[in-house]
């Protein structure tokens, strides 16, 4: 279990990793281009979460990991037998 302190620091180096790594593609496409970019990703995230939600209340499975539920329905049931459980 990680402590404040802990969580402390990881904040700070994800922070200075992020502002640092974001110097260089603000410094190219602009304010405007990385505002753009920040919409985007977060249209994407939304609608990845939206589907999950969907997949959540239209195949709802308690006890177990829903990724190799869903896998094997829409997918195909070759793909679930490689996490090593079978669904009926």
């Amino acid at each position: 279990m990680l402590t404040a302190e802990q969580f402390i620091a990881l904040g700070g180096i994800i922070g200075i990793g992020f502002f640092r790594g974001s110097s260089k593609s603000l410094a190219i496409v602009g304010p405007v281009g990385a505002l753009i970019a920040v919409v985007v990703v977060g249209i994407v995230a939304t609608a990845v979460m939206e589907c999950i939600c969907e997949l959540i209340v239209l195949w709802p499975s308690a006890g177990m990991w829903c990724g190799v539920l869903w896998c094997g329905v829409t997918i195909c049931n070759g793909l679930e037998l490689t996490h090593h459980i079978h669904i009926d």
